[in-house]
């Protein structure tokens, strides 16, 4: 069980991330959601709300999407 307290951002939180896209990596934003695990460490389920110099396609598959990113990358 992970320890809420213990993650460095919560639910509600709005927050930005690097998002490792085929066309390069791309800067977003958007709201924590939930917490979860990736790889054995701690991460957030984020609601992704907007990303920088994402082409039309990028923008309309990944915003209002949920995504789990480690709370380091945030």
């Amino acid at each position: 069980m992970i320890y809420e307290d213990a993650l460095w951002y919560k639910r509600g939180d709005l927050v930005e991330f690097k998002l490792n896209l085929a066309g390069g990596t791309k800067q977003c934003r958007g709201l924590v959601i939930n917490t979860a695990v990736l790889f054995g460490r701690g991460a957030r389920q984020i609601w992704i709300l907007d990303i920088d110099d994402a082409s039309p396609e990028q923008q309309s598959y990944w915003t209002n999407r949920k995504h789990i990113v480690h709370e380091e990358d945030i």
